[in-house]
């Protein structure tokens, strides 16, 4: 008798293997325009995002946001954010309107998004730097 491997069903929580990569390597700090920042200090920057736990059935749709908290006087950071392609699709990547130099690319890869920010001005505590739209994947 031969076992088959069980069939996905048609809920799947994403406890967010949408794993932000803020790890020192990823969170990368820049010396822009003579402002030295301190990204490995006593409170580095770090990146979370919200809602951390979803549900997706059939064809849905869910936005979550990209904060970064302890930003400070952060000045130039670029990031990446995985997740489980076969699970889900990136649709869209939108920068807060307040952050009118960054990128977000969607599509940078297979189960890659790609972040990056420069800024004039003191990010203060916690901001909300972009929103990622996924669906769930045809055959998730």
């Amino acid at each position: 008798m031969t076992k088959h491997a069980p069939q996905p069903s048609t809920t799947r929580r994403m406890a967010w293997a949408v794993a932000l990569l803020a790890a020192a390597s990823t969170l990368t700090a820049l010396l822009l325009g003579g402002w030295l920042v301190d990204a490995g200090g006593v409170d580095p920057p770090i990146l979370r995002i919200a809602p951390a736990d979803q549900n997706l059935n059939q064809d849905a749709r869910v936005t979550v946001h990209v904060f970064l908290d302890r930003g400070g006087t952060l000045r130039a950071a670029s990031w990446g954010v995985r997740y489980d392609p076969a699970v889900v699709l990136a649709e869209t990547c939108q920068f807060s309107a307040s952050f009118t130099n960054g990128a977000c690319n969607a599509s940078a890869g297979l189960g890659l998004i790609r972040m990056s920010l420069v800024s004039t001005e003191d990010l203060g505590p916690s901001v909300d730097v972009a929103a990622i739209t996924f669906r769930r994947h045809p055959e998730a």
